[in-house]
């Protein structure tokens, strides 16, 4: 059992973990579950963090019993919490677990919940088209997720798209598999989606939109998004300049192994004698990769000037 559990557990090196045994059971709206213990303080009992978007939603100890685990010889560090929807502010799709302020998964873990307070900054809803069955469960500042199918055919694929001023935002096919939506040959159940939100095309920080199924509007009311103005300029730069960037790294890449071959080739020709002539290549180079700062720079501050 020991050997079965501990395979599962390790911390992975650099992640802060190194000195912890975890393994998470089960990540659902129903149940959060699993065990983390500090294999250099027996006495020290983990602090097991659910976040969201950077916000601790849920925290629970690691200090229950649990019959493997002591057979295992671990300890009483089991956790379990009921997640629960009313600390919400916004719909969720996924997770992060956290142990003692640790990230623990390299991936976030999917769990849907709806936020039910009113003033959420999310929504969802039944979509409302005679031709169209479906259900937007969550939606957040990047990602829509639901379901849909045709009425007429179930198993016809639908193209699900986001809509801003008759502009295509994002699309995708409603074609990923859900037990729930499996009713035999009849309904195969692949009728779900995730449909990224490219938030650099966003017209703005808050904005209304509008799902289409198909080329059919299926939202009842106004689909509202919102995020933080700081995080829509960050991902509209990152947008607008990765050539420059990429190009810009080359450059400093290519211009910093010139200097080394320049140096070391006339240090070896020289011998020592006459390092006048590698320390003035370098500067040469220095001033270059300088101008090319400068250069960078000023299209930046004109990029942002245009912003304001």
């Amino acid at each position: 059992m020991l050997k079965k559990i501990a395979r599962k557990v390790l911390g992975r090196e650099g992640s802060g973990l190194e000195g912890y045994q975890f393994f998470i059971d089960v990540v659902s709206p129903e149940l959060i579950a699993g065990w983390a213990a500090n294999t250099k303080n027996t006495q020290h009992k983990p602090i097991v963090d659910v976040c969201s978007n950077g916000e601790v939603l849920w925290q629970v100890k690691a200090e229950s019993f649990r019959e493997d685990l002591t057979e295992a010889g671990i300890g009483d560090f089991a956790f379990k919490l009921k997640p629960v929807a009313a600390v919400l502010k916004r719909d969720i799709t996924e997770v992060d677990i956290h142990i003692d302020g640790h990230k623990v998964n390299e991936q976030p873990y999917p769990l849907v919940m709806q936020c039910p307070n009113e003033g959420c900054l999310t929504s969802h809803f039944a979509m409302a088209h005679e031709h169209y069955t479906g259900h937007v469960d969550a939606i957040t500042e990047n990602l829509i997720v639901g379901w849909v199918m045709a009425n007429a055919n179930p198993n016809i694929r639908a193209k699900v798209v986001l809509v801003h001023n008759g502009e295509e935002l994002a699309a995708t096919v409603a074609d990923q598999y859900r037990g729930d939506l499996h009713k035999g040959e009849a309904q195969d159940g692949c009728h779900s989606f995730r449909l990224n939100l490219p938030v650099h095309k966003f017209p703005s920080a808050s904005f209304e939109c509008d799902l289409q199924v198909d080329g059919q509007k299926v939202n009842p009311q106004p689909i509202r998004i919102e995020l933080d103005q700081n995080t829509l300029e960050v991902e509209q730069y990152k947008h607008n300049f990765a050539s420059e960037l990429g190009d810009f790294n080359a450059l400093i890449s290519a211009e910093l192994n010139r200097l080394h071959q320049a140096v070391e080739s006339e240090t070896k020709e020289t011998q020592g004698a006459n390092l006048n002539v590698a320390v003035n290549v370098a500067l040469q180079g220095i001033a270059e990769l300088s101008a090319r700062v400068s250069v960078m720079e000023r299209v930046l501050v004109k990029h942002f000037s245009e912003n304001e």
